[in-house]
């Protein structure tokens, strides 16, 4: 075994290099504009670098460590800036091995500028800019702790993780407790390059601000995991994954302001779920299958507690997706949106209780697919189902919509459905007063207009409300003609209007 232990307090250029096996290198240093690079070959490495305030301060510094491993053993290398650390870079490269650990820390105080110094960069330049950088990049498989902590009143700093290998479980970044203007970012795999089972995790929490977390992922059975909590303002969320069978869960909540999430998968059996809570001013979009047609997909938007101005996007493409977007519990605003292309889809959005001035639209081009919206306990909520069906004997379409209004105020709740083609079910319940509702059925036969449930009726229980119904039962000159269409409604209450327009065939 070989052990090198270095010590300085001004500045110190040293470069560490072990040949052996089993080799360790440790560098202390306090002070400012100093460099510590140390390269190690062999197997079972150990390399420790810490620069660190001390009695004097810690400004200006370069740490990095290189590590090759001759062998299977894991190696360990951790770089330590902490304690008013600023300007600072740190880099982590190991090559080949399993098992390997690579640890850097810049916290307590740490960065107030964004220059991402390396190690030609002046000392002029690097104090100049104030934020801190660290890198790791690993080259290998089952490695057990990769890790990069910038919290704990650390601001504008950057953190870089890189793994090219499979079964990389604890890789994280944290940037939490009073952080600010940060940005992380994870990218495992490559395009062309793919890695499977690896998991990510990027944590912003407790009081940060104007951050950037970006998880990118090629390859099958990874996990992402990204966390921006507890008065979060203006931070972005981004996840990408490329393959078959990812996870990706995303959270924001306890007072988030004017955050963004965007999640982006191309593969098949991909799941998502996002949850904000007690959100302002917050948008989510979700798309899977931008790259071809995706099956078995699922998604799940949560935002809930006093979500003010949420938004939410979901577009998926492919077979037997299902999608899910909830607004509930004294929210305001709302916009919910899911977009799906292809066949046996669902599509769910729930906006209740205590929701005013939501809006919620479902368009699915495809057949045999389901569309459900539920609006309840609230005011000026809008709705609308759009079925469009491929060729002329699509269809098998499911609409559902339910709407229960508080009556507070003058304007009602407005409900809209269409559905194009045959074999389609338009299903409706409307409670209150002053409510609208159209329901379409064109270019079809065989389409049925009813309550939910078990019920026979569509239902609008209320005074003042108005329905219109409108159904077109196929086209001249089609194969076997018209098709006779049904349409069953009832309103109870005062003042109400109905109207209903059938053409074509026999319809009862």
């Amino acid at each position: 075994m070989k052990k090198v232990l270095l010590t300085g307090t001004a500045l110190l250029a040293f470069a560490a290099t072990g040949l052996a096996q089993t080799n360790t290198v440790i560098t202390n240093q306090n002070g400012n504009n100093q460099t510590a690079a140390q390269t190690q070959n062999g197997n079972n490495l150990k390399s420790t670098v810490t620069q660190t305030q001390g009695t004097a301060t810690n400004i200006g510094n370069y740490g990095a460590t290189q590590q090759t491993s001759t062998g299977a053993g894991g190696n360990q290398a951790t770089i330590s800036q902490t304690n008013g650390a600023n300007s600072n870079r740190a880099g982590v490269t190991q090559s080949g091995g399993t098992g390997n650990t690579g640890t850097i820390t810049q916290d307590k105080s740490s960065g107030t500028g964004t220059l991402q110094v390396t190690a030609s960069t002046t000392s002029a330049d690097v104090i100049k800019a104030g934020g801190n950088w660290a890198g790791i990049t690993q080259q290998g498989s089952g490695n057990a702790n990769t890790f990069i902590n910038q919290g704990n009143t650390a601001s504008s700093n950057v953190g870089n993780i890189t793994q090219f290998g499979s079964n990389n479980r604890q890789t994280s970044i944290d940037q939490s407790s009073t952080a600010s203007g940060n940005t992380a970012t994870i990218t495992q795999g490559a395009d062309g390059k793919p890695v499977d089972l690896n998991s990510a995790i990027i944590t912003q929490q407790n009081t940060v601000s104007g951050n950037t977390a970006l998880i990118n992922q090629a390859g099958a059975s990874n996990t992402a995991l990204l966390n921006q909590s507890d008065k979060t303002k203006g931070s972005q969320a981004t996840i990408n994954q490329l393959s078959a069978n990812e996870t990706a869960n995303v959270s924001q909540y306890y007072f988030t302001t004017n955050s963004r999430v965007d999640v982006t998968q191309a593969g098949s059996g991909d799941m998502v779920n996002v949850s904000q809570n007690n959100v302002e001013d917050a948008s989510v979009v979700v798309k899977q299958g931008t790259n071809g047609p995706t099956s078995g997909g699922s998604v799940t938007v949560y935002q809930q507690g006093g979500a003010v101005r949420a938004k939410a996007t979901v577009t998926q493409d492919g077979l037997n997706n299902v999608a899910s977007i909830r607004q509930t519990t004294a929210s305001f605003y709302g916009i919910a949106t899911i977009t799906q292309n292809g066949n046996r889809l669902n599509a769910t959005i729930s906006q209740e209780p205590f929701i005013n001035s939501g809006q919620a639209t479902i368009a699915q081009k495809g057949n045999d697919n389901k569309a459900t919206i539920t609006q309840g306990f609230g005011n000026e909520f809008t709705s609308t189902i759009n079925q469009n069906q491929i060729g002329a004997n699509g269809g098998n379409n499911v609409a559902e919509t339910q709407q229960t209004r508080l009556d507070v105020g003058d304007v009602g709740n407005v409900a809209t459905i269409n559905q194009e083609s045959s074999y389609n079910t338009a299903r409706l319940r409307q409670a209150g007063n002053t409510n609208t509702a159209s329901l379409s059925q064109m270019s079809g036969g065989n389409n049925v207009i009813k309550g939910l449930g078990d019920s026979p009726l569509a239902l609008q229980q209320g005074s003042g409300n108005t329905l219109t119904v409108t159904q077109s039962s196929g086209m001249p000159g089609m194969a076997g003609g018209y098709v006779a269409n049904s349409a069953s409604v009832s309103q109870i209450g005062n003042g109400n209007m109905a109207t209903i327009s059938q053409a074509g065939g026999v319809n009862p």
